[in-house]
C-alpha cells in the first residue's frame, strides 16, 4: 500500500508514523465489526466522501469505488438489518478497511493534509479511548473484548444494533461532510475543525461511559485502600 501510493518519496520517519497509522486503521475496521449493519454503512460513508473528493482531485478511477461500492451493498442487503444472514468477518472487515485506507493514503501523500485521516474519525476514537480505558484496568490489550461504545450501546444499555449502526453512519457522515468544507480552507481552521471534531467525539464518548469509568475508578480506589 505504501509503495503504490508513493510513500517511498517521503522522509524516513513518515515511514514510522504511516506504518503506525496503517495498522492502526486496519485494526480499528477490525474491532469495529461487531454488529448488524456497523460495517456496511460506515463503509459508505467513507467511500462517498472518497468519490465526491475525487470530483475536484481526480487522483484514482472511479470504477474502484463503484465495485467496491456494489459488492458493499449486496453484502450490506443481509447484513444491515435486525437479523443479519451474512457476517463480513476478519477477512471482509479488514479487506474493506484495506481498499478504504488505500484511497485515503492516496489522498493525504497527493494533496499533503492530514485533515482527511477524519475519514475514520469516528472508529478511530472509538478504538483509541477503549484501548486506554483497558490499559487503565490493566487488562490484556491482546484478548478479545466487548467494551467498545457501540457494544456498550447495544449490549448494556439495549439499543438496537440497527439503531446504533445509523447512529455512527451519520455522525461520520457529519464530520465527513465538513471536511471536504474545509479542506481547501486555511491550515487553522483545518486543525480547528479537526480538534473541535476529535474533543467532541470523545467528550461523547466520555457521556455515555461516564458511570462505567467511575466504578471502575471507585473499585480501583477501593482495592488500593484495602491492600
Amino acid at each position: 500500500l505504501m509503495y503504490e501510493v508513493n510513500y517511498q518519496e517521503l522522509s524516513w520517519y513518515w515511514w514510522i508514523v504511516g506504518l503506525v497509522m496503517i495498522i492502526g486503521v486496519l485494526n480499528a475496521c477490525n474491532f469495529m465489526d461487531g454488529i448488524n449493519g456497523i460495517t456496511s454503512g460506515y463503509a459508505f460513508t467513507v467511500l462517498g466522501a472518497l468519490w465526491l473528493l475525487n470530483r475536484d482531485l481526480q487522483l484514482f478511477d472511479d470504477n474502484f469505488i463503484y465495485c467496491i461500492g456494489i459488492a458493499n451493498l449486496i453484502f450490506g442487503y443481509f447484513n444491515f438489518r435486525k437479523t443479519a444472514r451474512c457476517f463480513a468477518g476478519d477477512v471482509g472487515s479488514i479487506t474493506l478497511g484495506y481498499a478504504m485506507l488505500f484511497l485515503t493514503c492516496m489522498v493525504l501523500i497527493n494533496t499533503g493534509k492530514p485533515i482527511f485521516i477524519l475519514f475514520f474519525a469516528v472508529y478511530g476514537v472509538d478504538t483509541v479511548l477503549t484501548l486506554m480505558h483497558r490499559i487503565y484496568k490493566k487488562e490484556n490489550i491482546l484478548e478479545p473484548h466487548r467494551q467498545h461504545l457501540f457494544q456498550f450501546l447495544a449490549n448494556e444499555r439495549r439499543m438496537s444494533q440497527v439503531k446504533v449502526s445509523f447512529l455512527y453512519i451519520v455522525v461520520q457522515a457529519a464530520i465527513s461532510f465538513g471536511v471536504l468544507k474545509v479542506w481547501t480552507m486555511t491550515a487553522t481552521l483545518q486543525w480547528v475543525y479537526a480538534i473541535v471534531v476529535l474533543v467532541l467525539l470523545t467528550g461523547v464518548y466520555l457521556v455515555f461511559r461516564f458511570k462505567e469509568i467511575k466504578q471502575s475508578v471507585s473499585t480501583k480506589a477501593s482495592g488500593y485502600s484495602v491492600s
